[in-house]
């Protein structure tokens, strides 16, 4: 898990950032920053509210604290990409079965084996 995580991350700076919006993003994070306006996004000093500000907060801290590069401007996507990762192989590893055809079985123990269902448990007792 360590070497897959620490591939996730090195990888962020191998190509630049897509243009349009990539740099869009960055950009805004970086004007915020600059500014000092944490409200107001902005894009070339233009107000720009088409989208929620969370990843524009995220980004312009991560600038804060590593310097404006592009590995910093996909920092937050790549951390929150990396947690639904996570996130999902927690959910399939507690929600699956243990075995690959655990349900199966399951369902067919109940059903042949109860005596309502007239399965095996009730033919061995007659």
């Amino acid at each position: 898990m360590l070497v897959c995580t620490l591939i996730w991350f090195v990888g962020l700076e191998y190509r630049g950032l897509f243009m349009p919006d990539e740099g869009r993003y960055a950009d805004i994070a970086r004007e915020m920053l600059d500014a000092n306006d944490w409200v107001t996004p902005r894009l070339n000093g233009i107000k720009y509210l088409e989208k929620p500000p969370l990843q524009y907060w995220a980004t312009a801290g991560a600038f804060a604290l590593f310097g404006v590069d592009e590995w910093t401007a996909r920092l937050w996507p790549a951390v929150t990409g990396l947690l639904c990762i996570v996130f999902t192989a927690f959910a399939a590893f507690r929600f699956a079965p243990r075995s690959p055809g655990g349900v199966v079985r399951r369902a067919a123990r109940r059903r042949w084996c109860s005596p309502a269902a007239g399965g095996f448990s009730s033919a061995a007792s007659s």
